[in-house]
């Protein structure tokens, strides 16, 4: 029952159904639900037991909703916004995720009343004379947390309690005490741990033959890499030894003829330190597809490397990559340089990255993840996910999905259609979908949000200003420390703990 009551209140305050849908979607749901009552205690030959003396009398519930609300919401929507209202003003509410903090309650007047239909966090900074002052009555239509001598003010003083009341204490150590305390630095990144011997971390993968091995002296080179058909594999070695190595998948017991490696074509030629290889033949391309070509690359190279058709990963290297393929899957991770990587239309994947990152693909999905410098990542209709960035991040995409986290620079996010999630950014964010949802949360700059087709945007924990704009959907903001600017073009509005001037247009 609770979780339906949950999800049937989220649905209302999302705009995706009337007050009245939502009574009668309750009324249901208590029909059933003592349907289920009486069906099992005929069943067992006895009467259902008393109900429990802090249990929730549903059907009152179920028949006040519409009442409720349409006292508490809708007529205060009408002609103004939840949780912004002018200080002294003798009525609140709250519809999202909202911090009771003492520099709210002094901006407020006292015996105020005060309606929450979200989740209400009371910081433990609120002395208790302040709260029992300035809350004048209580009403209680979601959930409300907070240290235990605060919570007992508030459910004292309240009238109508549909929710549910919890002591902070009880939660453990992630209820979110008091103002955010500054962001520590970043520790160093540890030294990477020293590499096997390349006999023991070689898996066996089909049948294995050196094409071509020599000593490299160089501390730096660099390469070429043509492949017609096939995949490749770059990765760092600790010795002085350069090698190309080959390999062809086997079935279960099949064996190969000795020396099937001297019929696979390919070409090499060094000068100046350029290393170049031509692997496969253009005019024959299936002699290769299904062959595997690895370097083993001993010492720092800046490494241009191109698969018509194969996938491309690249490990523990030092150097810039730059990398395309034509169609197939890219994988990078462990590089002490820049990466540029391109595909026709398979999936990126990179990570540990101590320099620039440029990632582009005709339709795949992009995750990228520790970058210590910029990031640009672009997708023509697939999801992008991005973390752990320390440097500008940009991610655009079709269609597709875009999801970021901890980035540091500046933020920029779009999508032709899907939605959009953001949560602690550092530095400012701008996010623009062209019909899904948008969230975002937990940054330090200013926030731009736009949404082109109607859909939703939740706003939450800002340091700077935020503007939304959306075509219809709603829009939910709380805990914002600088200016607010809204535009709903028609659809619902709900803010809460906006510290700095609110301007409506639309």
């Amino acid at each position: 029952m609770e979780g339906e009551r949950t999800r049937i209140l989220e649905m209302l305050k999302e705009g995706r159904i009337t007050v009245e849908q939502a009574g009668e979607l309750l009324n249901a749901v208590e029909e059933s639900h003592r349907g289920e009552a009486r069906g099992g205690a005929e069943q067992e030959g006895s009467e259902a037991g008393p109900h429990h003396p802090r249990s929730v009398n549903w059907g009152q519930f179920g028949r006040s909703l519409a009442e409720q609300v349409q006292r508490h919401v809708v007529g205060r929507l009408a002609g103004r916004f939840g949780g912004s209202q002018a200080v002294g003003d003798p009525a609140r509410e709250n519809f999202t995720t909202a911090k009771l903090s003492q520099h709210l309650l002094e901006r407020m007047g006292d015996g105020t009343s005060y309606a929450n239909f979200g989740h209400l966090i009371v910081r433990d900074d609120v002395p208790e004379d302040l709260l029992e002052r300035k809350i004048g009555s209580f009403a209680n239509y979601g959930t409300v947390s907070g240290p235990g001598n605060l919570i007992a003010i508030l459910e004292d003083k309240c009238e109508d309690n549909y929710g549910t009341f919890s002591d902070s204490a009880e939660e453990g150590d992630d209820w979110p005490h008091g103002p955010r305390a500054p962001r520590p630095p970043k520790p160093p990144r540890p030294p990477k741990p020293p590499r096997r011997p390349f006999a023991q971390r070689r898996r066996q993968r089909g049948e294995e033959a050196a094409l071509t091995s020599y000593s490299v002296e160089d501390d730096r080179i660099g390469m070429e890499i043509t492949c017609h058909t096939g995949n490749l594999e770059l990765a760092g070695t600790e010795d002085k030894t350069f090698r190309l190595i080959v390999r062809k998948p086997v079935r279960e017991g099949e064996s190969l003829p000795d020396g099937w490696e001297k019929e696979v074509p390919w070409s090499a030629d060094q000068e100046d330190g350029q290393h170049r290889f031509t692997l496969g033949d253009p005019d024959n391309p299936d002699a290769t597809k299904d062959l595997t070509f690895r370097f083993e690359i001993p010492c720092e190279a800046e490494i241009s490397a191109h698969t018509e058709g194969g996938y491309i990963a690249a490990s523990s290297l030092t150097g810039e990559l730059v990398l395309k393929t034509d169609g197939g899957d890219i994988s990078v991770s462990e590089i002490g340089g820049s990466v540029k990587a391109e595909t026709g239309g398979g999936d990126i994947s990179v990570s540990k990255v101590e320099g620039e990152v440029r990632a582009d693909t005709a339709g795949g999905n992009i995750s990228v993840g520790g970058v210590e410098g910029e990031a640009t990542l672009t997708s023509g209709g697939g999801d992008i996910s991005v973390s752990d960035v320390e440097g500008a991040t940009t991610a655009k995409t079709g269609g597709g999905n875009v999801s970021a986290s901890d980035v540091e620079g500046e933020l920029t996010v779009e999508s032709g259609g899907g939605d959009i999630s953001v949560s602690d950014a550092e530095g400012a964010v701008a996010a623009k979908t062209g019909g899904g949802n948008i969230s975002i949360s937990d940054v330090e700059g200013d926030v731009l949000a736009a949404e082109a087709g109607g859909g939703s945007i939740s706003i939450a924990d800002i340091s700077g200003s935020v503007t939304a704009k959306s075509a219809g959907g709603h829009i939910a903001v709380a805990d914002v420390r600088g200016e607010l600017t809204i535009d709903a073009s028609g659809g619902s509005t709900s803010i809460s703990n906006v510290s700095g001037p609110v301007h409506m247009g639309g």
